[in-house]
């Protein structure tokens, strides 16, 4: 029912949103490429469009629900939370990765030794509580003293790329060391996504600010020439 739905809703989008948006922007040329898209996507479209009189929001509605109170859903829904607060707070905070790592595992550990002496605590209960609520506990205080921090202060390094070995040979990876090997011991600040925002770059100045627990974060970063 839900994937009917997600079909239908998804082709209204290509075949009357996603025009209006790009002539929006682009104007003539948006109108262009957007009724081109949807030429490219008939096969896909129609037939969920075709569906349309079958749906049933209500039928919809009470399948999303049910997916919602699932066990899974719940642990899959905090997990995801968990990983990323993790990559996106807690890693630009700079305390000792191994610290944090440290942190996780005493509260799973001590969640799970807690509610294992309940014998009315059944499995689902307690995996849950040490696996998905002891970590978002700790998450929590790090995304707090990451969101009230302030008195921003920014840095300039020199930095280089990493190399890593690829089909091609060696190549620029989008790990970077920093001069005079600043902060070599939180790996976080040096890991980016992106490598074109780096390409041809040679410094990087971060914003760091103090955070709300007086742990500092860097919540900013900008590559220059």
């Amino acid at each position: 029912t839900i994937a009917s739905h997600f079909g239908f809703f998804i082709a209204l989008t290509v075949i009357v949103i996603f025009p209006i948006v790009a002539t929006i922007l682009y104007g003539v040329a948006g109108l262009g490429a957007g009724l081109l898209i949807n030429f490219i996507a008939l096969p896909m479209t129609v037939p969920s469009i075709r569906k349309a009189s079958t749906l049933n929001l209500g039928e919809f509605s009470n399948s999303v629900l049910h997916i919602i109170k699932t066990n899974g859903f719940l642990i899959a829904t905090l997990t995801i939370t968990n990983v990323i607060i993790i990559l996106l707070f807690d890693l630009q905070t700079l305390i000792n990765p191994f610290l944090l790592i440290a942190l996780f595992v005493f509260s799973i550990l001590i969640t799970y030794l807690l509610n294992l002496k309940h014998k009315r605590t059944d499995k689902f209960k307690l995996y849950f509580r040490a696996f998905c609520i002891a970590p978002l506990i700790v998450n929590s205080i790090f995304l707090t003293n990451y969101i009230f921090s302030s008195n921003p202060v920014e840095e300039t390094y020199l930095f280089q790329n990493d190399m890593q070995a690829t089909k091609r040979g060696q190549q620029e990876g989008t790990y970077i060391y920093l001069e005079n090997d600043a902060y070599s011991e939180y790996p976080g600040l040096r890991t980016f996504l992106d490598y074109e925002e780096m390409r041809n770059r040679k410094h990087v100045t971060y914003t760091f600010k103090t955070g709300l627990l007086g742990l500092r974060v860097m919540t900013d970063h900008e590559f220059a020439p």
